[in-house]
Order: C-alpha cells, then structure tokens, then sequence
C-alpha cells in the first residue's frame, strides 16, 4: 500500500522563543533560483517523477477519501497537502513596510517524506521540522533572504528559514512547514500513479458525493501552474511588485502602497478601472468578442467592476480584485456558488488572452475572469 499520511492540526501553536534556535549545518538548500534549476550537488528538481492527480476542495479533505484513493489500483503514493495563507510581516532582512501592513503569504502544509513519495526531488524537505520553513526559491529571492534567516507572520509566529526549493516543486506556494505548524486545512490529496492507468476516473468516483471537491491530473512536477487555477502570490509579486495591506472594517482593507491602477477605455465594456497590466490583455479579449460577433453576450451594464481593495471574506485572503487583475462579467446570471451560465465562447476568447475562468472552480465564480501573468 502506499505511504499515507492522516494527520490531526493542532489547534494551538506556540510562538517560537526568542533567539532563534541555531539552524543545523546540514541546512536545506534545493534549487538555488528558478524552477528547474538546482544548486551544484544537489538532486535536479526537474527530474521527471510520477504522473500526479490532485483532488481539491474548499472546506478540509475527509481522511477516507485520502485512505480510498491510496487503495485504488495503480496508485503509488498519495500526499496530503495543509494550506494558510497569511500575513508576512517581517524577515530578518526587514521588509521596509509600514507597521501593521504585510503581505499575503501561502504556505502548505505536508509530511515531508510522504511529499517526496510523490514529488521525489522534493526528498530534501526530509529534514524540515516544525517551526521551521522551506522557501520558495522566488520568495527567498523576492525578500532577500535564505537558510539562517526568519520570517514573522501577523499571529506572531517566528519561523526560521532553513532552506530553498524550486517553486514549480509546490506550486508557487510561498513555503512549505511541517503540517503540525500549520492552522490551516487539508486542501488538497496529490495522487502519484501510471500514465495510462485508469486513477484519474476512479478518484472521480470517489469524489462525486463530496460538495466543492474536484479531481484534475497535473502531470509530473515541476509544475508552472499545476493544480492551481489562480496565480500564486509570489508570482503576482514578481509581476506587479509587492502589496502590503492591512484588514480594515469588514472584507475592505487598506493598501500599504499604491496600486498601478488606471483608467482605461476597452471594447464592450467602456471606462473600466484595472491594474495598467491588464489592459492590453482585457483588449484583446474584448476585441476578439466582438469581432467575432459575440458583443451581445457581455452585456456592460452588468459589469461588476474590477479594482477593489477587499478581502475574498471578512478575515479571509486578499481577492485579487485588490490587484486589480480581475473583471466580472454578467455579475447578476453568474454568481458565486450557482451553475455559470457564461457563453463558453466567452471563456475560450478571455484564455487566449491569459485569464483564467472562475466557473472551473470547485465552488464556481462564472462572473469571474482573472489574469494570470503565467498563463
């Protein structure tokens, strides 16, 4: 049977004292900058593993269903994936922010040597503890920072930096911890198995009475965009630059710098107000819409808009609309949660112009078209 890991959060976490526990010399170091690239001596992160099924949800991930897709036949390893996203505040390098504003920040949660069953470059995580953090190469190099150094997070936990992986190892995620640190859920089940194999479909079957929950076969890592359908918040930040914030009254917060945010005029819509980095791309879509003699199925006057600085739920993460990257089209016939009803041609038109689609969510968004500078 494959190795399965069915572990319990704690609820309660302990602050790390102060100073620092001193980091062991046989510090992490994999991939020492982009994707696929590795420090000299270490295993190659864009060594071909196995092929990868990843079941999702929105709420946490009953423990049976992670036990019945390990018993399917042709899988070989199944690993249980803890995500949080949170507010990174500080690093021994100092950010230059405000007090009180940070950064939203994902982290996953896993058991290491059952992530590297699945992910076998990912084998040098078998020394990570909890307390400890495992950087993205992107994020160590956006802050400055690697083994030996600490990052601060808003509930006042203190973790100490003890190595680098290629980010395209977990997604674009910020860092990976030990799932114990984490106050997160079991987000996602990455299923390894055979090319030709039947898994994809019985993992369909095991999912088809779970509410919000999805299967999707990603490939062998490293991925660029894998199973997520939205872009990582490290790769928003190479893209536009950092967003600092604070929670404000509500779902509103209060930008800790300013947005690249203009006003601009595009087919269909009219006046809009985005981030400047969308513009061409909402142009093109909208133009190839209407060239294509689509223009009626958007209809500009429900149009939901598109720069807000808001979180997605009161003391839930950041929307992107903060960023100012995405639109929402024929708000009041496609709303969160329900059966979209936007024209499929719609959607195909805004992909080749590098948005994703919220209506291939879990629980489906169908207004919600968001750039993603990878797509």
């Amino acid at each position: 049977m494959p190795r399965v890991v069915v572990g319990v959060l704690s609820t309660v976490l302990v602050a790390l004292l102060l100073p620092l526990p001193s980091i062991p010399a046989a510090a992490i170091v994999l991939a020492a900058g982009v994707d696929g690239e590795s420090a000299p001596g270490q295993r190659n992160p864009a060594r071909r593993g196995p092929e990868v099924s990843v079941i999702r949800t929105t709420g946490s991930l009953p423990a049976d269903v992670v036990v019945q897709a390990a018993n399917v036949v042709g899988v070989t390893a199944v690993a249980e994936v803890d995500t949080e996203t949170v507010r990174l505040m500080d690093t021994s390098a100092g950010v230059g922010w405000a007090s009180g504003f940070g950064v939203a920040f994902d982290l996953y949660g896993v058991d290491p040597a059952t992530y590297a069953d699945v992910v076998p470059a990912a084998g040098a995580l078998d020394q990570l503890g909890d307390g400890e953090v495992v950087l993205s190469a992107t994020a160590a190099r956006q802050r400055g920072i690697g083994p030996g150094d600490w990052i601060a997070l808003h509930d006042g936990r203190r973790l100490a930096v003890v190595g680098t992986i290629a980010a395209g190892l977990i997604d674009g995620a910020g860092g990976v911890v030990t799932r114990g640190t984490l106050q997160g859920r079991t987000r996602y089940a990455l299923v390894a198995h055979g090319v030709s194999d039947g898994v994809p479909a019985a993992l369909d079957a095991i999912v088809a009475p779970i509410p919000r929950t999805l299967v999707r076969t990603v490939g062998a890592a490293p991925w660029s965009i894998g199973w997520r359908t939205v872009a990582s918040l490290t790769a928003l930040e190479d893209a536009l630059g950092p967003l600092p914030y604070r929670p404000a009254a509500g779902r509103s917060i209060v930008l800790g710098q300013a947005v690249d945010v203009v006003d601009a005029e595009v087919p269909i819509l009219g006046r809009v107000r985005c981030h400047a980095a969308i513009i061409e791309p909402l142009r093109q879509a909208l133009g190839a819409i209407e060239q294509d003699g689509l223009a009626d199925l958007v209809d500009p006057t429900d149009y939901a808009g598109c720069h807000s600085p808001r979180l997605i739920a009161a003391g839930g993460p950041i929307s992107r609309h903060a960023f100012g990257i995405a639109v929402d089209l024929n708000a009041s016939t496609n709303g969160f949660g329900v059966a979209p009803t936007m024209d499929l041609r719609i959607v195909e038109h805004f992909s080749a112009a590098g948005f994703v689609w919220g209506g291939d969510w879990p629980v489906p968004d169908g207004m919600h078209f968001e750039w993603h500078p990878d797509a």
